[in-house]
């Protein structure tokens, strides 16, 4: 077992009728006040990395359910999921594709990652650090992943070019949100910007309370 020492806790997800062993952080509000206690010069304050990766969010369960009920999408196919927080979506992904690489742009989310696909006994998977906001067209995978990464308007550009970029030709990006209003701008606008797209909706009903989540299927119609 990995010497894994970030507190956490473990928590049971289901997801799609399978169960999934998750660790999460054991004290959100401990994160958050290490972030606001840095200079305000510091690279995580300028660059605002807010812990969002430390949370189960409802995209990710509706990213799994989507993946496990469009199973065959993911035979002997490579992902990459990008902005992979604690790893549920690749987690789920990983059942059913040939190997999946996590990413994230910081290193405990990864640690978090790697903890979990152990404690799911899940061999077909590896972790890298990635900003794909500069994203290297030499991890570019069959299937692209995100689950709730359209959350800033800064990000948009940037996430168009992780989408051209990231994906081979005849390649499918599966991403998931919860209809922020101006997700759902960026969302209508990329049919402009030369993508295929098609929405499901699923709902997910997480910490007691309902979600209806968008998942979007996209393909870049000039690697088609």
């Amino acid at each position: 077992m990995t010497s894994f020492t970030f507190p956490h806790k473990i928590k049971e997800v289901t997801v799609a009728g399978f169960s999934y062993k998750m660790a999460v952080a054991s004290n959100l509000d401990e994160l958050y006040n290490t972030l606001l206690a840095k200079d305000k010069n510091d690279e995580d304050v300028t660059d605002e990395r807010i812990p969002y990766w430390a949370e189960l969010w409802p995209s990710a369960i509706a990213l799994g359910e989507y993946s496990t009920n469009n199973k065959e999408i993911f035979k002997g196919k490579s992902v990459l999921e990008i902005g992979c927080g604690l790893g549920l979506t690749g987690m789920v992904a990983s059942r059913f594709a040939k190997n999946v690489l996590f990413t994230d742009y910081m290193q405990p989310p990864l640690d978090f990652v790697k903890h979990n696909c152990m404690l799911n006994d899940l061999n077909n998977v590896s972790q890298q650090i990635l900003d794909w906001r500069k994203p290297d067209k030499a991890l570019a995978a069959d299937i692209l992943i995100a689950a709730d990464v359209a959350y800033e308007r800064r990000m948009f550009s940037h996430l168009v070019r992780a989408f051209k970029h990231l994906v081979k030709k005849g390649g499918l990006i599966i991403v998931s949100e919860p209809d922020r209003h101006y997700a759902r701008i960026f969302f209508n606008s990329l049919e402009e910007k030369g993508f295929e797209k098609h929405t499901s909706v699923l709902p997910v009903h997480l910490n007691n309370i309902n979600y209806n989540i968008n998942v979007h299927v996209l393909r870049d119609k000039g690697k088609m």
